[in-house]
């Protein structure tokens, strides 16, 4: 079993990795991009295990750019997203409610030791509750209908807080502004619009910019949880938070909540407010496992069940994130220099997309494909061992040479 999934594993990455590198380096990038798998600490004990000298993995590493591994994650993603919205474009109503397209937008925090090439600072960890010393990573995706699909679509690793000279870095909200354009650029391109699919994201990143940015410029249907600092009105006569507001009228209103469709337990209530971040919008509080969660929508017609699913497709994100924390992570990067941070966190994301893929051609779980290669460390290393000598063996260039995907060949 483990010769078999590694064998999957490896023409999923090399479907995914698209990166300029010598070819006497490929084995060594191959052994740094499925270490994850390996019970090794730091790419010295992955030498040691792979029976190759430490020298040579970090030359592998360092033949690698950083720009050249990000761009290959966007095109990877946009090139998925686009074939995904061709096949939808002619479909019929029933294929484009069950299949269609929720981008989700987050970040996520890790811990970590040292500098990381300077790179890691205190920030907020959502997890912990708390200011941490660590990365803080924005990621975007796409997750196709209800866990079909999950396409890594751009990322980023939040810089220090600005000091001293020079222009101050983009906040979260500017970064998820302006990947949204560059994809929507890029599907224009094709003809396509990402017109009506659906931009499900955390709180933090539901400004009021994004707001008219995403539902008046892109034309998306945004759904989000509101703050409960900002202001709105309904019968009050006075504005007041959100906070306050929602608290009297789940207390008053309490009787009025009824069971949502297809999920029996969670309890909601429709109501219609004016906020003065967003205008008027429909706001829907669920009552869920004895929580409360109050999810706003752009669209005053759409309806709870939706928003409740939208809501619920982000945390295919926030698994994609614990399987890079937990599985995955950045427990091999330790002190370094800034690009090879980079092009280790870029290698990660990636994999994890590879790993995506293979889990979903197997018909497994991702959990089930991780415990399984890391029982077998010595499939995964015979196992590149016989790629190489495959690829040595045919003529031709392979993904690993550094080709591109072409735009007549995304259909």
């Amino acid at each position: 079993m483990g010769k078999s999934y590694t064998k999957s594993l490896l023409v999923s990455i090399l479907k995914v990795f698209r990166c300029h590198i010598s070819q006497h380096y490929k084995r060594g990038l191959l052994f740094v991009i499925v270490s994850p798998f390996m019970s090794v600490r730091s790419l010295k004990d992955a030498a040691e295990t792979c029976g190759v000298k430490t020298d040579y993995l970090y030359k592998a590493v360092n033949e690698l750019d950083s720009f050249a591994l990000l761009s290959n994650i966007q095109i990877e993603g946009q090139k998925r997203l686009i074939k995904h919205l061709r096949r939808l474009k002619n479909a019929d109503s029933s294929v484009k409610s069950r299949e269609c397209v929720t981008i989700c937008a987050d970040d996520f925090t890790r811990k970590v030791r040292g500098d990381m090439g300077g790179l890691a600072h205190p920030c907020y960890s959502g997890a912990d509750k708390k200011v941490v010393y660590g990365l803080n990573t924005d990621a975007l995706a796409v997750v196709i209908g209800e866990n079909k699909d999950n396409i890594l679509l751009d990322l980023r690793v939040v810089p220090a807080k600005n000091v001293g000279f020079g222009p101050p870095g983009q906040t979260h909200i500017k970064w998820l502004q302006a990947a949204l354009e560059r994809l929507s650029a890029e599907v224009k391109s094709y003809g396509l619009s990402l017109e009506n699919c659906y931009l499900s994201v955390d709180s933090a990143y539901a400004s009021g910019a994004l707001f008219n940015f995403a539902t008046k410029v892109l034309k998306l249907k945004l759904v989000s949880e509101i703050k409960s600092s900002y202001i709105v009105w309904s019968w009050f006569w006075t504005p007041i938070p959100a906070g306050i507001y929602f608290g009297w009228f789940e207390f008053i209103f309490q009787n009025k909540f009824v069971p949502l469709n297809a999920e029996r337990k969670v309890m909601h209530l429709r109501h219609i407010i004016k906020t003065r971040v967003y205008g008027e919008i429909l706001v829907v509080p669920m009552q869920i496992d004895g929580e409360i969660k109050r999810y706003f929508a752009s669209g005053p017609e759409m309806k709870a069940i939706t928003i409740r699913r939208i809501a619920k497709r982000r945390w295919q994100l926030e698994r994609i994130f614990w399987n890079m924390k937990q599985l995955l992570g950045f427990n091999l990067i330790h002190q370094q220099t800034q690009e090879r941070v980079f092009v280790r966190i870029y290698i990660v994301f990636l994999l994890t997309q590879a790993t995506t893929d293979c889990a979903k051609g197997l018909k497994i779980t991702v959990n089930k494909l991780h415990l399984v290669l890391r029982r077998d460390t010595n499939a995964l290393i015979s196992g590149v061992d016989e790629l190489i000598t495959g690829m040595k063996s045919q003529s031709g260039k392979s993904t690993l040479d550094g080709e591109q995907p072409q735009k007549n060949n995304m259909s």
